[in-house]
């Protein structure tokens, strides 16, 4: 067999593997968890895929490939996500209320009008995401890259950003009440001045800035 049949059998292979997954999610997703943690070698790709209004709650998908996925208005809530990728990912209008994010790669996904409330957003790539709107209540966001990331009109009360990187982030009309930020590189004076008007705590003093 020469190199190219191969290649095309590889190809062949891993599409019939993302088939089964993605058919398996849609029509057992009750036995999800289950043969998640009996194949803990078998790699998760759903690239692509559109789960629009899915009902994915509580389900395994730590590691998982779901970029470019269309997961709008998807229910998430409870899911794991650790350390998944959703780069580009569609979740607008998503439930992903008390989901664990930390360390997923979300850069350039678009997250408006996204539920993250008590999501565990720790260590997460952030990077250039569309999360107008989005309700942030109560979520984890310490040490995530939020760089150029637009969260006009956010409501973040109650949000943990403690040495979040909000280098050029858009954080217009966000509502930050007793919202946390401490040491966050790319936060100026002037943003910083406003938030602080806004109600949100600095543990860092402004003495330093």
């Amino acid at each position: 067999m020469n190199q190219s049949n191969v290649q095309e059998l590889a190809k062949q292979l891993a599409a019939q593997t993302k088939a089964e997954q993605l058919n398996r999610l849609i029509k057992e997703p009750h036995s999800w968890n289950e043969w998640r943690r009996l194949n803990q070698n078998i790699g998760i790709d759903l690239v692509g895929v559109k789960l629009v209004g899915a009902k994915l709650i509580g389900l395994d998908f730590v590691e998982a490939d779901l970029r470019q996925a269309d997961l709008s208005k998807a229910n998430l809530n409870g899911a794991s996500l650790v350390n998944s990728y959703l780069v580009g990912t569609q979740l607008m209008g998503a439930d992903l209320t008390g989901t664990d994010l930390r360390g997923a790669d979300l850069s350039l996904a678009h997250l408006r009008r996204v539920d993250l409330r008590g999501a565990d957003l720790r260590g997460a790539n952030l990077r250039g995401v569309d999360l107008r709107d989005a309700d942030l209540r109560g979520a984890d966001l310490s040490m995530a890259d939020l760089s150029m990331a637009d969260l006009s009109m956010a409501d973040l009360r109650g949000a943990d950003l403690g040495e979040t990187c909000l280098s050029e982030t858009n954080l217009s009309r966000v509502n930050a009440a007793q919202t946390i930020f401490c040491d966050n590189p790319g936060l100026s004076n002037e943003v910083k001045v406003s938030l602080v008007e806004e109600g949100a705590i600095f543990t860092d003093s402004l003495e330093k800035r």
